[in-house]
């Protein structure tokens, strides 16, 4: 997934005061990335953010020997944000700051941190400005730099050289700072020079930021994801936001949700970050979604995927997401659900009959935290006749798939999130945990497969484009 800027960014400034304040008239969506350099004529002065940016980086006395300090700040957008951005200096002193935002980038933010060893500074007054060399680690990188001055007068500046791309900059009476950034897909980004129009001290700063991992798309059926809600366990502004699930792909759109009270307790819960993604609580009673029928199982190939909070109380068998109905012998259901024995869960992909459970794969021996977050996929490949599980993108059990047994759901056209679908046409064996996304695929995911949707976290999804185009997803996730 590509990394886009989005806007032109953000710039204020000012001769003096305690307040460092910009109105950005940003239009922010969940997961963007905000990088902002903040510059003051004090080394000695404590900045910090009211607006939630962490600082990553620091320098007083930049350029090395003067009385300056430069930062560096960084935010990921996880709600509703205000329409102004605000630090505070403990001493007034002239000030100048740029915000610049970015889409599609990766939950770790940096292919290269900011740090010393990405860092060039001159105490020495002169007109040209060279940065360090950096090496991009991850193809689809964007290179930022930043450059900072220590000059009282207007200033122009040239360059920079390798192209660097374009600048935004800020410009005060005191300080002058300059924000440029660049793509690079891979290898040495070389050095960034500038050709500054009156001789002045200086500081360099390069880093990147590391691109999001695409979702696998191949053979995806269905996407349902808690990440675009975004007003919290609130309703958004849709016609009616908590009666359906839709599915991202918009095959099983006005997707049934039902038995949920619509509180953190049941229903959806969660900041929309990736240590507290937005997910659907579910109550162990009677809340379930029904989206009609994938129809991915009878005598296929299969993959069933979740980012799941598992239940706080580790009480019976509970489902996560299911095809089929049982009626009889002769009709089953498959499941990735969550088993409990004794105080040990785990999970496990199964075949399940009115009379008997045939599991397919399942792992006693890799037990699973209550009230954790986890990564769980459950794959049939018939082609090879085996199933597997996997937890965190990693391979924890195999065996040998009856493939007899997945033919029974045939005449079964039912699929459920959050329980299991009985002869009666009622759901049962509920969930107790909370679901971040729920995929279904039609091919039996490969090891690399399920290890790049590890990678692209809680976060990612696959239908970015479809999600983009739907004011209603962006809102709450649901339609």
């Amino acid at each position: 997934m590509a990394i886009s800027e989005i806007g032109a960014g953000a710039i204020a400034q000012g001769a003096s005061g305690n307040t460092l304040q910009v109105t950005h008239g940003m239009t922010l969506v969940n997961g963007d990335v905000l990088i902002a350099t903040v510059a003051c004529n004090d080394n000695l002065n404590a900045i910090a953010s009211s607006s939630s940016f962490t600082e990553v980086w620091n320098a007083d006395g930049a350029p090395s020997g003067n009385t300056n300090q430069n930062s560096i700040w960084r935010r990921v957008v996880d709600g509703s944000e205000a329409s102004t951005f605000t630090w505070t200096q403990e001493n007034s002193q002239a000030w100048g700051l740029v915000v610049r935002q970015f889409r599609g980038v990766h939950a770790d933010i940096w292919d290269v941190t900011p740090s010393a060893t990405t860092r060039a500074a001159s105490s020495s007054a002169g007109t040209t400005a060279t940065s360090t060399d950096m090496t991009i680690v991850t193809a689809g990188a964007l290179g930022l730099a930043f450059l900072w001055t220590d000059y009282t007068g207007a200033m122009t500046y040239s360059g920079p050289t390798n192209s660097w791309g374009t600048a935004l900059s800020c410009e005060t009476n005191w300080p002058l700072g300059t924000y440029l950034r660049a793509c690079a897909s891979s290898g040495a980004i070389g050095t960034a020079q500038w050709t500054l129009s009156a001789s002045q001290d200086w500081e360099v700063m390069l880093a990147a930021l590391k691109p999001a991992i695409g979702v696998v798309t191949t053979g995806l059926v269905a996407e349902y994801v808690g990440k675009l809600a975004k007003n919290g366990t609130a309703p958004g502004n849709n016609t009616d936001p908590t009666s359906t699930w839709d599915d991202l792909k918009e095959t099983f759109d006005s997707t049934a949700s039902a038995g949920y009270a619509w509180t953190t307790s049941s229903g959806w819960k969660g900041a929309g970050s990736a240590a507290d993604p937005y997910r659907l609580q579910h109550d162990l009673t009677d809340a379930y979604t029904d989206p009609g029928f994938w129809n991915v199982v009878s005598d296929k190939s299969f993959s069933f995927e979740a980012w799941i909070e598992t239940p706080a109380a580790l009480v019976t068998t509970q489902v996560i997401m299911s095809e089929g109905q049982t009626a009889s012998t002769t009709a089953a259901s498959t499941l990735l659900r969550l088993v409990t024995t004794g105080s040990a869960l785990y999970p496990s992909l199964a075949v399940y009959d009115d009379s008997n459970v045939s599991a397919l794969v399942q792992s006693s021996g890799t037990t699973l935290s209550a009230s954790t977050l986890y990564h769980i996929i459950g794959v049939c490949d018939v082609a090879a006749g085996y199933g597997y599980l996997y937890v965190g993108g990693s391979i924890i059990s195999a065996a040998t798939v009856s493939i007899a047994s997945l033919g029974t759901l045939a005449t079964a056209s039912k699929s459920c999130i959050g329980a299991r679908y009985r002869g009666s046409s009622t759901p049962a064996t509920f969930l107790g945990g909370a679901v971040a996304t729920a995929r279904v695929y039609n091919v039996a995911l490969t090891s690399a497969e399920v290890a790049q949707n590890y990678a692209a976290g809680v976060l990612g999804v696959a239908t970015a484009a479809a999600a983009s185009d739907r004011t209603c997803l962006i809102q709450f996730g649901i339609c």
